[in-house]
């Protein structure tokens, strides 16, 4: 047949044998696509589950990372020593500045690829204005394995079972709600400008001296004796303590820095007395004095109103200032301030139900100071304020032997507080750490 057609014997092998060589070709080019295409959504799989693996260490990594080992744009670290006159002297936060995405969900195993990020620049959020100053802090103190989540499922007082994404969607509501509604400032001098001592009061607003990246809040809980928190505590940026907690003797438990003190009314006309006018104190010489407000001094046609004064805390910061001139000079929350926090509080029980006792016309200085420093940081971890199942006494302090009262509404708190907290349930009841996104990363 070959013969016949006149096609050589060569010839016809030649065209078969490249038809098996095209053959070939077009299955091992469908291979290569095939295989690429499963690297592809293997690339894919792997980001978003990176991503919801980040924990809340790795915001350590923020304020340990310096400049140079991250390549991040003017991270500066500088020493905290005191406000005065309303000005910041020297604030030792861990300064970003720039403006940064950073991740909603933080594991502590994406802490070395925050560290190792070499050569790739993160843009990092604008911190306002402080003197820079050399670290004296050095690396961070030890962090647990804590996990932020986004959508984690916390269980009610009233045991109501909320699936993730309607927490979240009730957090998000009530972040934007404090934000837009409870804004923070303290009264200063421009205010109460016909004021014959308006001297006391400082410049500028706090908010607008400094901002920090991340913040411990230290409650006075006796469930702190329970803990080794120290070293973390004072790992922090800043650090907020309250009324009379005192750090002496108490370091392993609650670390020993304190850069804002919230101090209610009552101090020190009912309260640590000694301590308050004592020379050789360290509770109210070191840190910066701030003052609750509840709408017991308010502003009066751009004077200080001390009508509801009834502990005469007002007299007492004049004569504060008299006694200690080179102390930094304390700052007044805003009028109002308190009330509007209660307000969210109120309509937060009787929205959600979750409140299970009546609300009392006041509040801890706990929630006050959660809610102030939510303002003046980014990421606020919040100390025993939540408890932990670790403390089954009764003792209400860590640093006396006072039982437990009822004075305040601690449980809506709480419960208020845990609901915007982004810890999961049972890291709160093993550690008593909750952790809050502050309003700078909050959009609403």
């Amino acid at each position: 047949m070959l013969q016949l057609l006149h096609i050589p014997d060569t010839t016809l092998f030649m065209f078969l044998k490249k038809k098996e060589i095209n053959g070939t070709h077009i299955m091992a080019k469908r291979t290569l696509l095939r295989l690429a295409a499963g690297l592809l959504v293997c690339v894919v799989i792997y980001g978003i589950l990176s991503e919801s693996l980040m924990t809340r260490s790795a915001l350590k990594v923020y304020k340990a990372m310096d400049d140079k080992q991250a390549h991040l744009p003017m991270q500066r670290n500088v020493t905290q020593q005191s406000l005065t006159n309303g000005q910041l002297a020297q604030s030792r936060n861990s300064v970003l500045v720039g403006a940064v995405s950073t991740p909603t969900l933080m594991t502590r195993s994406a802490l070395k690829g925050y560290k190792d990020m070499g050569g790739k620049k993160t843009q990092l959020p604008m911190l306002r204005n402080v003197t820079q100053q050399p670290s004296t802090n050095g690396q961070p103190g030890h962090t647990r394995n804590s996990v932020l989540v986004g959508a984690v499922k916390t269980t009610p007082t009233n045991h109501m079972e909320m699936n993730p994404r309607e927490v979240s969607k009730l957090r998000q509501e009530m972040l934007c709600k404090l934000k837009k509604k409870v804004p923070f400032s303290n009264i200063t001098r421009k205010q109460a400008q016909k004021d014959k001592n308006k001297d006391v009061l400082p410049e500028e607003s706090l908010e607008k001296l400094v901002h920090f990246n991340s913040c411990a809040v230290v409650s006075s809980s006796h469930a702190l004796r329970f803990h080794s928190y120290g070293q973390e505590i004072d790992s922090h940026d800043a650090v907020l303590r309250f009324n009379c907690a005192p750090t002496h003797k108490f370091e392993q438990f609650v670390g020993n820095r304190t850069d804002f003190r919230l101090i209610n009314t009552k101090i020190p006309h009912v309260f640590c007395t000694e301590e308050f006018w004592s020379e050789n104190s360290t509770m109210f010489r070191h840190g910066t004095l701030v003052v609750r407000n509840m709408n017991g001094i308010n502003l009066e046609r751009q004077k200080i109103s001390t009508k509801e004064d009834k502990f005469h805390c007002f007299d007492n910061l004049i004569k504060y200032r008299k006694t200690f001139p080179k102390r930094a000079l304390p700052f007044i929350q805003r009028p109002q301030f308190g009330n509007g926090v209660l307000a969210e509080l109120v309509e937060f029980c009787k929205s959600t139900k979750m409140c299970d006792t009546k609300i009392r016309p006041s509040l801890s200085s706990g929630i006050l100071g959660v809610v102030m420093m939510m303002h003046l940081c980014d990421w606020v971890y919040v100390y025993e304020l939540v408890p932990s199942n670790k403390d089954d006494t009764k003792l209400m302090h860590y640093f006396n032997e006072e039982k437990k009262h009822s004075w305040h509404p601690y449980n809506h708190e709480r419960v208020y507080i845990k609901t915007l907290s982004l810890t999961p349930e049972k890291e709160v009841e093993d550690t008593g750490v909750v952790v809050l996104k502050g309003f700078s990363h909050t959009k609403c």
